[in-house]
């Protein structure tokens, strides 16, 4: 499992604290089973000789031929950057230490002296603001939605113009300038809502895809099903696509065709459907 905050600061603050006791090295050639014996971890899986280097700091022995400095203390400042998984099971901390760490340090603060000039607040006020500004968002976010449902059902009126009749059912093919695939399925209840006896197909360009959604009413599902007129549109997208008889959403990303969809999706309902 990812290692927690508060157990990432008391790994830092353990190496910190041995660094400040500023622990010296002792360093010796032994014989690999001598070393063993007396506690010296093998670290990472590395094949050792007969003959091996035995470091000592405080009460850590390890077997390590690399290169280490006289005493705990020339490390001078150990900081944690991030921590990561390697492999099941095996997490990895990244640190830098000494100078690299004072500058890191300086980093960190500057980013929050900014943050503070941002927010007006000073450091110990600093994430309740934070927490604040999002709330506020979220809420004009909210009110922004609100506003938009009801201007685009100022529109629906001149959409459903838009309404054809294929063997006496009403279809309407349209682009409903949704901003995303949520949006669009919202936009859906609401021209279901004024024309609940309609197949609609709605679709907008979101992003890197042209997103679909269809909505078939009850009574039609066994002339027309949603999952298989959409999948197929979907296809010719250059996309996928699925859902139930009744409601199916899909895509794809080839914009080539979005000025021709509305006879793509009529061709494949007389094809698809039983009209």
């Amino acid at each position: 499992d990812k290692i927690d905050e508060a157990t990432l600061d008391k790994i830092e603050e353990d190496v910190n604290s041995l660094i400040v006791a500023n622990l010296g090295t002792d360093i010796k050639i032994k014989n690999i089973k001598e070393a063993q014996q007396e506690g010296a971890m093998a670290l990472f899986g590395e094949r050792y000789g007969e003959q091996v280097r035995v470091v000592r700091m405080g009460d850590s022995v390890e077997l390590c031929g690399g290169t280490h400095v006289n005493s705990t203390g020339e490390i001078g400042l150990f900081y944690i950057l991030r921590e990561s998984a390697v492999a099941s099971g095996v997490r990895r901390i990244e640190a830098v230490c000494g100078i690299n760490a004072l500058r890191q340090a300086h980093s960190n603060r500057k980013i929050v002296r900014e943050l503070e000039k941002f927010f007006s607040t000073n450091e110990e006020h600093l994430v309740q603001s934070v927490i604040l500004q999002k709330e506020r968002i979220s809420q004009l976010e909210k009110k922004i939605e609100l506003m938009e449902e009801k201007l685009f059902s100022f529109s629906i009126d001149e959409l459903l113009k838009s309404i054809t009749s294929l063997n006496g059912q009403d279809i309407l093919v349209v682009d409903v300038g949704a901003k995303d695939v949520a949006d669009l399925r919202r936009r859906m209840d609401i021209i279901r809502d004024r024309s609940p006896k309609s197949v609609l197909f709605l679709y907008s360009k979101i992003k890197d895809k042209i997103s679909l959604v269809m909505s078939v009413p009850k009574e039609s599902t066994d002339k027309i099903d949603a999952s298989q007129i959409v999948k197929e549109v979907s296809k010719q997208l250059g996309g996928t696509g699925g859902g139930r008889k009744d409601m199916a959403q899909g895509g794809g990303s080839d914009f080539s065709k979005i000025d021709n969809l509305k006879e793509i999706v009529i061709n494949v309902l007389k094809e698809k459907g039983r009209l």
